[in-house]
């Protein structure tokens, strides 16, 4: 089967960008160019428009391969912390998880925040700069919307999305090739619950990034600190144990290099020392 970034949309023209922006009622972009980096499940393009209270903004647009609930998760999950935490992240100015607008996708639009993708500065930066990455779990929102958590973090044998669907699997959709959980029935599923409430209370549920590596964390070099942290897309809410499923936390590019998976280790250990 193909990776998610096998089914990227195809490059949007400028007509389709300026319709969008100004069906939600925002200036004529001046500019707008694809950003360098490349991301698996959405494109990205950086605008800048001439007047208003945001003049640059992050456009993500996202492929065919998980409907809806990836977006809104996104926006969801981005507002709570805004709204609850002070923790940096860009505000978000719009979003859509229908394909009823002038570009076709699913779309969220942030305002752009200053500084540099921590992953491409971090070998020029001394190491006590290191110390500046945030906290495992750094914070606490009192509730939050996840859409997502009803998709991800239920067991599961390894995700169908749409383009291989449509391939692989003839006559089949997006719901009757992914297992919504282990259970065959809603019955079994409260029978168990009541089953197995006792050591299910003792499991504390947090808030959680899940994908908290150098590339999504912009830094600032002249003031030393975070500006923001990006790309809440898959993060939710999820047992304790299950806020690092990926082992991304503090990964530095290149993630799969020898070295930089012993610095990666490095700098959980520091951490856990720190936190004592």
């Amino acid at each position: 089967m193909g990776t998610p970034i096998d089914h990227l949309p195809l490059p949007l023209t400028n007509e389709s960008i300026i319709a969008l922006i100004e069906s939600i009622s925002l200036p004529k972009p001046l500019s707008s160019s694809s950003a360098k980096v490349t991301a698996e499940y959405h494109s990205i393009y950086m605008l800048s428009l001439p007047t208003g209270d945001h003049k640059n903004l992050v456009l993500k647009v996202s492929g065919p391969h998980i409907p809806k609930i990836k977006t809104e998760n996104e926006a969801a999950i981005m507002s709570c912390v805004s709204q609850n935490t002070t923790i940096p992240i860009p505000n978000v100015i719009a979003y859509d998880s229908s394909t009823s607008n002038p570009l076709n996708h699913e779309y969220i639009i942030l305002s752009r925040s200053p500084g540099e993708t921590l992953g491409d500065i971090y070998h020029t930066l001394c190491k006590e700069k290191s110390r500046q990455h945030p906290r495992a779990n750094p914070y606490n929102p009192p509730s939050t919307s996840c859409p997502l958590l009803d998709f991800y973090q239920r067991p599961n044998v390894q995700r169908k999305q749409i383009p291989d669907i449509e391939k692989y699997f003839p006559g089949e959709n997006f719901s009757t090739l992914n297992i919504w959980g282990p259970f065959p029935t809603l019955e079994a599923f409260i029978i168990a619950l009541e089953e197995n409430a006792e050591e299910l209370d003792k499991v504390k549920l947090k808030p959680t990034h899940k994908d908290l590596h150098s590339a999504n964390i912009l830094y600032s070099r002249s003031s030393g600190k975070i500006t923001a942290i990006l790309d809440w897309v898959f993060s939710g809410i999820v047992p304790f144990t299950r806020w690092n499923p990926t082992n991304a936390f503090l990964a530095v590019p290149p993630f799969h290099d020898a070295e930089m998976l012993v610095e990666k280790r490095r700098l959980q250990e520091r951490l856990v020392q720190e936190e004592v």
